[in-house]
């Protein structure tokens, strides 16, 4: 231990003689060191969407906010809104369709046509239910406008919601219409909507990821069970038809698929959006 020099303040009488010993007391400096507590990070991954067989998605929350273009983030199809349809950011972006001018039209392209299977879905706030248009896909030429062409997915009275493509059949078109129970969906609420289709006999509907019942309300000519869907150039409408039928109320997403989602994909596609709409 090395020497230190040390100074003492003697008090008057005291007197140190040679050898004399002093004890000196040296307090021991005490170090306290805090450890702090270990701090756990739970990270909760999202579920995303299925992506298998996605063709077009057309989210409002991938809009920028201003202009007349909605892009779908999987193709870079290329919508034009129409009319001016008021934009919020709540719930993640929605477009307002005023139920009489504002619907979305994108130029055909190959991704937006589908047979023989397909899957369309749209997340909507329908504040009518009066043949409303969501996704349609109209006929080409000469065809009768009210013909579903490749496909059209509807609300019908009663919060009920309708389906119908129309096919190829030799030297005539047919078509195929399904319409689900009433009250399948709410008016003045957010629905996930979604129609699952190959042939006549293999149709189903979903609302909110569970699937609902479904009727052939009409089939012409009723010998084709299974026939190919029409494809055609007429572009892609969102909220409306060709024909008019305008969507009236919220609209946030519409997807489609070239494949049949199965119940548990479905399912899967509502869990990964639901909470952006309070459900």
């Amino acid at each position: 231990m090395p020497y230190t020099d040390l100074t003492f303040q003697v008090q008057p009488g005291l007197r140190f003689v040679a050898n004399d010993f002093v004890n000196v007391y040296v307090p021991t400096t005490t170090t306290t060191t805090t450890i702090p507590p270990t701090t756990t990070t739970t990270t909760t991954t999202a579920t995303p969407i299925v992506t298998t067989g996605l063709m077009f998605n057309f989210d409002a929350a991938n809009y920028p906010g201003t202009g007349s273009t909605w892009t779908d983030s999987v193709n870079s199809n290329v919508g034009t809104l129409i009319a001016s349809p008021t934009y919020s950011t709540n719930n993640g972006g929605y477009f307002n369709f005023d139920g009489s001018n504002n619907y979305v039209t994108v130029p055909h392209n190959s991704t937006l046509s589908f047979n023989p299977y397909l899957t369309l879905e749209a997340w909507i706030y329908p504040t009518a239910d009066n043949y409303n248009m969501i996704i349609t896909k109209q006929p080409s030429g000469g065809q009768p406008s009210p013909y579903p062409g490749n496909y059209e997915l509807r609300l019908q009275p009663t919060s009920a919601m309708g389906f119908g493509w129309q096919y190829d059949y030799p030297s005539q078109y047919g078509y195929a219409f399904f319409g689900s129970n009433n009250n399948a969906l709410t008016l003045n609420a957010w629905n996930q909507v979604v129609v699952t289709s190959q042939t006549v006999a293999n149709t189903k509907f979903y609302v909110n990821g569970s699937l609902i019942s479904v009727t052939v309300q009409f089939n012409y000519p009723a010998a084709q069970s299974s026939p190919p869907m029409n494809v055609n150039t007429q572009p892609l409408l969102l909220g409306r038809r060709q024909d008019g039928l305008p969507f009236a109320g919220r609209y946030a997403i519409a997807r489609g698929y070239n494949i049949m989602l199965d119940a548990s994909q479905v399912l899967q596609n509502f869990n990964a959006t639901k909470s952006r709409f309070g459900l």
